[in-house]
């Protein structure tokens, strides 16, 4: 007997304690702990560093990404998902021998998060002019 489309949808869908919890799919080979965030060292290429960034996916991979390319010390940095299911970001990041990967990285997060921290507090502000302007209205 072939699948109901509805239950092929079944077995593609990520359970929600994956999309939130790290599992036996995130134990680190190095240390053999289950952690977030994989540092590989890329033995083939100097400078460079391969992160696997568990629970994330497109949205902070190419965010990232395009943080990374503005700065100079950075020679090349990609980013896939491996499996869709596995709800896993590869970042590779090649850099100039005057730098680390690492180092920037976090200068990368910290730019988005003076960066996301300004649009947050734009959009604060536009959603309380709109709320005083609705109020406006509604008194006249």
């Amino acid at each position: 007997a072939m699948a109901t489309p509805g239950q092929l949808q079944m077995y593609n869908k990520v359970e929600t304690s994956e999309m939130f919890g790290l599992d036996h799919r995130a134990t680190n080979p190095k240390t053999g702990e289950i952690e977030r965030i994989h540092i590989i060292e890329d033995k083939k290429v100097p400078n460079a560093v391969v992160f696997n960034i568990w629970l994330e996916d497109h949205t902070l991979g190419n965010t990232l990404r395009m943080e990374l390319l503005r700065n100079e010390g950075v020679l090349f940095v990609g980013y896939k998902v491996p499996h869709p299911l596995d709800n896993m970001i590869e970042l590779r990041i090649q850099t100039q021998p005057t730098t680390s990967p690492e180092e920037v990285v976090r200068h990368a997060v910290k730019n988005l998060k003076t960066e996301f921290k300004s649009m947050l507090e734009q959009f604060d502000q536009g959603v309380a002019e709109l709320q005083a302007e609705q109020e406006k209205e509604n008194t006249s």
